[in-house]
């Protein structure tokens, strides 16, 4: 996948709104300047939003990374029911906390994340969907960490 980012992307490190995933790069003096991920969402889940929602406040800026590929095998730090427990606990928090910021602060972007345009080129064939499940009619496959979504 880097590869082919190197060979059909330009990297532009594009401004977003939050920073949200399992895998960001954090500066030693953002960190210095704002302290840690908040320890009120415990094992995780919306720690790192939180985190990157102080940092634009404090006048720091969120920016991709869009020319590195970094492999996530989904599910395995959490079980399914631990998974949806701490989800739901840290959504309310996060909610309590930010929903006005992202009503008054969030970036309206109508960039593509290359990974995803790649994604699509290299598999033209199947279609390639990011989100949940609508029904008991649709069947996600993931083949090698990209996921697949098709209708019964």
């Amino acid at each position: 996948m880097n590869t082919k980012l190197r060979e059909n992307h330009k990297c532009c490190y594009p401004f977003i709104p939050d920073s949200e995933g399992f895998c960001f790069c954090i500066r030693k003096k953002l960190v210095e300047h704002q302290g840690y991920l908040d320890e009120i969402y415990g094992k995780g889940y919306f720690e790192e939003t939180d985190f990157s929602h102080r940092a634009v406040i404090n006048g720091w800026k969120n920016v991709l990374i869009d020319d590195l590929y970094v492999y996530h095998k989904r599910c395995c730090s959490f079980g399914t029911n631990d998974k949806r427990k701490i989800m739901e606990q840290n959504s309310h928090i996060y909610k309590s906390r930010w929903n006005a910021y992202k009503n008054m602060y969030y970036i309206e972007s109508s960039f593509q994340n290359p990974i995803i345009k790649i994604k699509k080129e290299i598999f033209k064939n199947r279609l390639f969907y990011i989100g949940k499940s609508v029904n008991e009619k649709t069947l996600f496959i993931n083949i090698l960490g990209l996921k697949f979504k098709f209708r019964r």
